[in-house]
């Protein structure tokens, strides 16, 4: 397999192999690129993401216009994540394979400090604070900010790693999602069809004259059979279809019931365009 990827960080070609290794692959080859990331060098929130889609789009014309073949193009960003009031060390992979699927990993978040977040939202640098304490200038291509927090656990090829497996796990078990998506279609159908068939027993019970009154609103007879929820489940194909197969005050019924829904669709894109 021959992968390329979007940097010349070995921490980050070490990301890929360990992940590689996780998944018993051995048969590759890993061709590291210079690239733009176009974010910002320390990520906040969504750039970390964009960095790493970046990344791979200027590996992948690098590769059009060189005529290189590749298997699997992968890039690495990490950054910061900010939830509600908490702040994380992230890391995002993306991958293309060579038909031209993404595929998105995230990392564990491990989180930090405000004050920490902050520093760098301002613009400062963590691993230049981090390499003041040790004397060195390489923490960010070796242990990285994660590995010195945790003492050498989460190095940060082994952080990123999991951003890596995450990625490669969507690509080599698309069938179990697809067969997931194809049984949510399914349920989706099944309960309209249940849905249809709440309210045809409601009619037929109405014809029966069991709610005791002929001249009940639509409304009215959903209360009493206690099925009103379902009267704002009902899509306009659904109506459509309850006015074509019934007749009378029932398709009256239903046809002033799709001229409000139609009424109130074109009040709330009226709205939304002021």
């Amino acid at each position: 397999m021959k992968i390329v990827m979007g940097s010349k960080n070995k921490a980050k070609k070490e990301a890929i192999e360990l992940a590689l290794k996780e998944l018993n692959i051995s048969d590759y080859e890993i061709l590291m690129l210079d690239v733009n990331s176009f974010v910002s060098s320390k990520p906040i929130d969504g750039e970390t993401l964009t960095g790493a889609k970046n990344r791979n789009n200027e590996v992948l014309q690098y590769c059009i216009q060189n005529n290189i073949d590749f298997d699997l193009l992968i890039s690495i960003e990490g950054g910061y994540e900010q939830v509600d009031n908490y702040y994380f060390l992230v890391t995002y992979a993306a991958i293309i394979d060579k038909e031209g699927n993404e595929f998105i990993g995230k990392s564990q978040g491990l989180q930090i400090p405000q004050k920490m977040f902050e520093w760098v939202k301002n613009g400062q640098s963590l691993n230049k604070v981090i390499e003041s304490l040790l004397g060195t200038q390489d923490n960010k291509k070796s242990n990285g900010i994660s590995g010195y927090l945790t003492n050498g656990y989460y190095k940060r090829s082994y952080f990123d790693s999991s951003a890596v497996i995450s990625a490669l796990e969507r690509l080599k078990n698309y069938e179990n999602y697809e067969m997931v998506e194809r049984e949510m279609n399914k349920m989706n159908i099944e309960e309209k069809e249940e849905n249809l068939k709440k309210y045809y027993s409601i009619i037929e019970r109405y014809h029966n004259g069991e709610f005791g009154d002929n001249y009940l609103t639509l409304k009215e007879i959903l209360r009493a059979a206690d099925e009103e929820d379902l009267l704002d489940k009902m899509s306009i194909e659904e109506i459509d279809y309850l006015i074509n197969h019934s007749s009378g005050m029932m398709r009256w019924m239903f046809s002033n019931l799709k001229q409000k829904r139609l009424e109130n669709t074109s009040g709330i894109k009226r709205n939304l365009a002021k």
